[in-house]
């Protein structure tokens, strides 16, 4: 797969309920399903759709592989995946919002390395030294410059918000 050019905005890791977090702002539904494993099985799927007129809802999609998500989601590009939250067979969690962030929820059995290395390496990311970083400023909201330089640390997410002076997008399609 070809390198993506652009840098991931901000990145987070934590631990919670012998889970592993890694979140990722700047990422799209499509790439944070191609860096699990193919044959990694859905065994629970929410999600709503919309493009403001058109609405889907997981009804609509009759699959459990994460290759015929991904080809679910690519037919329906015209939308936009406001939320979705998938659960695995080896009990991983992935959320997606508005297509621009990713949060994987690996059990503590599970190595989340190979995912997270794969996701770095699309990005152009020294991606054991970004795992390393995140590691070591756990509930730290980090951003880098490519391959891995550390550009700032954020206690949280609004302070992110506030320091970038981004605004809050308001969801205008009330899902």
């Amino acid at each position: 797969m070809k390198p993506i050019e652009q840098a991931i905005k901000l990145m987070f890791y934590s631990t919670h309920n012998k889970q592993h977090i890694f979140s990722f702002l700047g990422i799209n539904t499509i790439i944070a399903l191609k860096i699990l494993p193919e044959n990694l099985q859905l065994t629970d799927i929410k999600f709503a759709a919309t493009n403001g007129i058109d609405y889907l809802y997981p009804d609509s999609y009759k699959g459990n592989s994460i290759k015929g998500l991904i080809k679910f989601v690519n037919t329906n590009s015209k939308l936009i995946f406001v939320n979705m939250e998938l659960t695995f067979s080896n009990e991983l969690k992935l959320y997606t919002h508005d297509e621009i962030e990713a949060t994987y929820y690996f059990p503590q059995k599970i190595d989340y390395t190979k995912s997270i290395n794969r996701l770095l390496k699309m990005y152009n990311y020294n991606s054991s030294s970004i795992i390393s970083t995140l590691t070591d400023n756990i509930d730290t909201y980090l951003t880098f410059k490519q391959p891995d330089i550390l550009e700032n640390k954020y206690l949280t997410f609004d302070e992110y918000l506030n320091m970038e002076n981004i605004k809050p997008q308001q969801n205008k399609y009330n899902l």
